[in-house]
């Protein structure tokens, strides 16, 4: 795992600001980036392995982040009670580098003083004996949403070399339930491969676990990161190039995070997303009726994606799979 370095100093790319990937995203949503670069170096990652040569660096960590964000949410006190904190799209909380120079600590603590909501996407195990009982404590304003997306633990290895295990992170999840902490699933950024089956494996487990709410989408890749991927892969080449090669392949243009830098990425065909994500959503539904998987909303203005997300809207859960009503959701798990 690469090291990291520690600085003081906040430049403008970590500076809090709305997450908006596409015009659909709340505008209450906020990142939190208290580090640029990644020790996880995931291989398909949107910010780091896009071009000829991935761009993972030596992390930096911005140790006086906390005190920035102290005094952001003193400087914006009026609105506190209507936004709610993304933490943290471009680096792992549950890092090494951040779990061991205390700033995720700091930055929990900060959101627990301040009364001010927040979710947390990883591919992290159980933390440190403090962050639990920050994460505890603040229960009633947090959530996890556990990433966990590998075919298997081989594949884990090699495209995710440095997060947590498949074990670990089902470890988490566990945790999570065992101590009413709220928890959903993301699988983002599913490979198209095996017919998904490694997919609903994971929904059943997340289900008979007491985790009803899954975030699907597919990985989404430049032509360079293909070539990377089946490099890797070279046993899924075939599974994979059918996909993104396919003359129907959704053509999306990306900003490369941290740059100024726009590329052509791929998701499978619309037709083939649509087939899919019904059939994941089906399955789900077939095992506990509450189930509920969503999509970006962005795709839902797609003719066989339509209103695809009403269901978990009307149970308090937006798009990523965050859950902005409990009342609501609490209903519909009948709580």
């Amino acid at each position: 795992m690469q090291g990291y370095i520690t600085k003081k100093g906040i430049i403008d790319e970590i500076k809090i600001h709305s997450h908006g990937n596409t015009k659909f995203c709340n505008p209450n949503m906020l990142e939190i980036n208290p580090a640029i670069g990644c020790q996880f170096e995931c291989q398909y990652c949107n910010a780091y392995t896009q071009e000829k040569d991935n761009c993972f660096n030596g992390v930096v960590v911005y140790e006086d982040y906390p005190e920035y964000l102290r005094s952001w949410l003193n400087d914006n006190k009026n609105v506190l009670d209507k936004i709610f904190f993304y933490y943290s799209p471009k680096i792992d909380c549950f890092q090494d580098c951040l779990i061991e120079t205390g700033v995720t600590e700091k930055i929990l603590a900060l959101f627990k003083e301040y009364n001010v909501k927040y979710f947390m996407i990883t591919k992290g195990g159980v933390p440190n004996d403090a962050i639990k009982k920050l994460l505890i404590n603040s229960k009633d304003l947090n959530q996890i949403i556990i990433s966990c997306t590998m075919p298997n633990e081989d594949i884990r290895r090699i495209l995710e070399p440095n997060a947590k295990s498949i074990s670990e992170r089902m470890e988490l999840a566990r945790y999570c339930v065992d101590n009413g902490i709220r928890a959903t699933g993301i699988f983002s950024p599913i490979l198209p491969i095996d017919n998904l089956q490694f997919v609903k494996d994971y929904i059943k487990n997340y289900i008979e676990m007491g985790i009803y709410h899954f975030r699907v989408d597919y990985t989404e890749i430049s032509r360079e990161s293909l070539r990377k991927l089946c490099d890797l892969l070279p046993e899924y080449k075939e599974q994979l190039e059918a996909v993104y090669l396919d003359k129907d392949a959704t053509i999306t243009h990306w900003k490369v995070p941290y740059t100024e830098r726009q590329i052509e990425r791929y998701w499978p065909s619309m037709e083939y997303m649509c087939n899919t994500f019904n059939d994941l959503k089906n399955y789900a539904e077939s095992i506990d009726e509450r189930a509920t998987v969503s999509v970006c909303n962005s795709l839902c203005t797609q003719d066989k994606l339509y209103r695809f997300n009403d269901k978990c809207v009307n149970h308090g859960i937006n798009c990523i799979g965050y859950i902005m009503n409990v009342e609501k959701y609490n209903k519909a798990m009948g709580k």
